[in-house]
């Protein structure tokens, strides 16, 4: 005999979910919430509808962010020998980058390393 409670959590991905329910108070929760087990709603073509699924080991990723700020020298762009670039130096960080996966995790582990978003200059297209 015991209580059973379903917590959906929303925004697991964007740092609000868990966090967010537990300073809304699931903590506290009467009765008390002994274990927790977590599942990751994804539809999985191979698993059928109406169908939970799991397996031995790590299933879904934790997620983490980074940011890098490079700051460089600009210019116009029809003189590039007169700036520095941190349009190039970013890029180069990015490719570098692809390579932690590749050359610095063993082969065997599951690990994605993704840059999303790459922010440069301002609203002259001229202009590094």
């Amino acid at each position: 005999a015991g209580t059973v409670r379903l917590v959906f959590q929303p925004a697991e991905e964007g740092g609000a979910g868990a966090r967010r329910m537990l300073d809304a108070g699931l903590a506290a929760a009467q009765p008390p919430i002994g274990s927790a087990f977590a599942l990751h709603n994804w539809p999985y073509p191979e698993t059928p509808s109406g169908t939970v699924g799991t397996r031995a080991g790590t299933i879904m990723a934790g997620s983490g962010s980074y940011e890098i700020t490079l700051t460089g020298a600009g210019g116009h762009a029809a003189v590039p020998h007169k700036n520095i670039d941190a349009v190039v130096c970013g890029s180069a960080v990015v490719m570098a980058l692809q390579t932690v996966v590749s050359r610095l995790t063993d082969p065997l582990q599951s690990v994605v390393l993704s840059t999303t978003v790459f922010r440069a200059g301002g609203a002259a297209s001229n202009v590094m």
